[in-house]
């Protein structure tokens, strides 16, 4: 019986590596295309994430350099992921609605802080960071904040997701 279900094992084995080898290597996917197209998308979702900080870190030490130079940075990222992450099909209206309101945010935060005007850059900042946290709340399917009323994930539910 054990022979048996070793043999079952090998030949599963066997047409499968034949399957794999019969898939030319340029369209293989694995496990380090994978991962390079998830670390590609999460860079710059960690670079807006330090950048907002230090916008943070700008407001609370009134230094409006900071705020100025990181604003910039936040408005032409915010641009590079619309661009590169247009909606994939007429499903995703209400997640492109929520991008393209980010990306407004970041260009008025940009805008008030280069013009001098502190508390409007503030403004927008917290709508900014506010516009982020629910549109992940929406578009990813893991770290979700839980509804307090029925301990649900906000958004959806919980488990591995690649997106950003």
């Amino acid at each position: 019986m054990r022979r048996k279900f070793l043999l079952g094992i090998g030949v599963v084995c066997l047409v499968g590596g034949m399957a794999i080898l019969s898939v030319p290597a340029a369209e293989r996917v694995i496990d380090e295309t994978i991962q390079a197209i998830f670390q590609r998308a999460h860079s710059v979702m960690k670079d807006l994430r330090a950048d907002l900080q230090a916008v943070m870190d700008g407001f609370l030490a009134s230094d409006l350099t900071v705020i100025q130079e990181r604003a910039n940075r936040i408005a032409s990222k915010m641009n590079q992921v619309a661009r590169r992450y247009p909606p994939e099909s007429g499903d995703e209206v209400e997640e492109w609605k929520a991008l393209a309101d980010i990306v407004e945010q970041a260009r008025l935060l940009q805008q008030k802080a280069n013009s001098g005007h502190y508390q409007a850059a503030y403004q927008h900042y917290t709508l900014l960071a506010q516009r982020c946290i629910s549109c992940h709340q929406v578009r990813r399917q893991w770290g979700k904040f839980s509804d307090p009323q029925t301990s649900q994930p906000v958004g959806g539910a919980q488990g591995p997701s690649s997106e950003p």
